[in-house]
């Protein structure tokens, strides 16, 4: 080894502390069970505690936590044991009080009835991305619900639909005591009224590398958004006019401004509000024992027992042969592409060096310039200016109002003033809250989402430095 190199780097890998590692993530499970239910924490151990339904707690994602449900109504003596495995987190921010956004895991009377006689009850729990919120309304402790058809499909879609948070498996087994404690982990649950939370005394249990917790080292967090929804701008297709001069690209979350001036109609777009106020749904899947399954001839000893029987309920058939992607494989046709590309020499050219392909069917043609010229705009000096009050609401069904100012910041008188918002899935338009501190025609119109589109018509023309504001009110979903 070259000593002088390695006195060169120990100084600089022993310059300064690096500081304290950030906190682990932590996230809120809200248990909601029928009236008179008891959650039981720890069960098993000498540290079980009983809380009354509904009961919230801070635990560690990556472990699987056993609860207990205990003096249920319709028989007391026959306590319920909830398996729970905690795969996701909510990300914090500066205005975001995680323990306010808890993960509600409802059980139903209807629920455990069913699960008494033999069902097993499967609920996958996410946080839902707003772009594809379904637009119901829905509150902290009653969350939308679907059915899936099995548990590895609820997960699959549970990804697509957002970031996957919690899988809670709900039977009628009965355990012992001794096994309750053996699935015990100190140090990784978070009792109310207690101070703070124990160093976890075993790695996680679960792979949670892939639902977000892990921050890349150079590149950062890759930011998802789920936590917040977002409205106004120009989110989607770019905002434009048609051939007719109507207004194109309008889609939910957008906000526009149309305008006219001697040289024609023009359109813009507001800047953009976040209201950070997360929502979860769940995935229902319920597997019922389904007949006896009775093995002949030289199986006859084989039979199935337990959990096995219920596999019988799954249903058959699922196309996944995948024998369309197996003619894929070939790529008899990327082939006869690969052949035609080649490269072709140009001569007589000015500047700099330029290299041209020809193709015979797609092709890709790309060119990188250096900036030239970067001008930035304060948010005063947008045309249209979106903001919402209060700033930070707390919760699902509160009720925020929004404004929106525009502005002629041309040099010319403007004429034919609409403003426009299409509002996202989860926000509701109030009736009747509009408001406009100049005349206007107001209309109300469904958008794609299942939301609405506002649209206020300024009569008139607005001069130079001129402005106006519109306002509306709308339900957090």
């Amino acid at each position: 080894m070259n000593l002088g190199l390695l006195s060169l780097v120990l100084p600089v890998l022993a310059a300064g502390p690096l500081g304290p590692p950030p906190p682990a993530p932590v996230v809120y499970l809200r248990v909601i069970a029928p009236e008179g239910t008891k959650v039981q924490y720890h069960p098993g151990t000498p540290m079980a505690v009983a809380r009354p339904a509904p009961s919230q707690v801070a635990v560690r994602p990556g472990y699987v936590y056993k609860l207990g449900l205990i003096d249920l109504p319709d028989d007391p003596q026959r306590p319920l044991y909830p398996s729970i495995e905690v795969y996701g987190a909510v990300r914090p921010n500066p205005q975001t009080d995680l323990s306010k956004y808890p993960v509600p895991i409802p059980f139903s009377k209807e629920e455990i009835e069913r699960v008494r006689r033999g069902s097993l009850l499967t609920k996958v729990i996410y946080l839902e991305d707003p772009d594809f919120a379904a637009p119901v309304a829905t509150t902290p402790d009653s969350p939308l619900q679907l059915e899936s058809i099995n548990e590895k499909d609820a997960i699959r879609e549970a990804g697509e639909r957002g970031r996957l948070m919690v899988v809670v498996r709900l039977g009628s087994r009965h355990y012992a005591d001794e096994e309750l404690g053996r699935m015990f982990v100190p140090g990784t649950m978070l009792l109310p009224g207690e101070a703070a939370m124990a160093p976890a005394q075993a790695p996680p249990q679960l792979d949670i590398s892939m639902w977000g917790l892990f921050v890349d080292p150079i590149l950062g967090p890759k930011v998802d958004g789920f936590e917040c929804l977002t409205d106004g701008g120009d989110k989607g297709l770019r905002l434009g006019l048609d051939s007719r001069g109507r207004l194109s690209g309008l889609d939910a979350s957008d906000s526009s401004m149309e305008y006219t001036t001697k040289s024609g109609k023009k359109v813009t777009s507001s800047n953009r509000v976040c209201v950070c106020i997360p929502r979860f749904a769940i995935l229902n899947v319920e597997t019922s024992p389904v007949g006896i399954h009775l093995a002949a001839g030289p199986q006859a000893n084989l039979k199935l027992v337990g959990r096995d029987q219920l596999k019988l309920a799954k249903r058959p058939g699922r196309l996944e042969i995948g024998e369309a992607a197996q003619s894929v494989r070939d790529f008899t046709a990327m082939k006869a592409m690969i052949h035609r590309i080649g490269p072709h020499i140009f001569e007589q050219l000015i500047g700099k060096p330029v290299a041209i392909s020809r193709s015979q069917g797609v092709s890709v043609f790309s060119k990188f310039v250096d900036v030239q010229d970067l001008t930035a705009f304060n948010e005063e000096c947008l045309a249209l200016t979106k903001w919402v009050a209060p700033p930070y609401p707390e919760k699902i069904g509160d009720t925020v109002t929004f404004f929106l100012r525009y502005k002629n910041l041309t040099l010319e008188p403007i004429e034919d003033v609409v403003v426009s918002d299409s509002l996202t899935a989860r926000l509701e338009y109030i009736p009747e809250t509009s408001r406009s501190d100049r005349a206007s025609n107001f209309t109300v119109s469904p958008n794609e989402v299942g939301s609405s589109v506002l649209r206020w018509q300024i009569p008139g023309k607005l001069m130079p430095g001129q402005s106006g504001v519109v306002s509306f009110q709308a339900k957090i979903r």
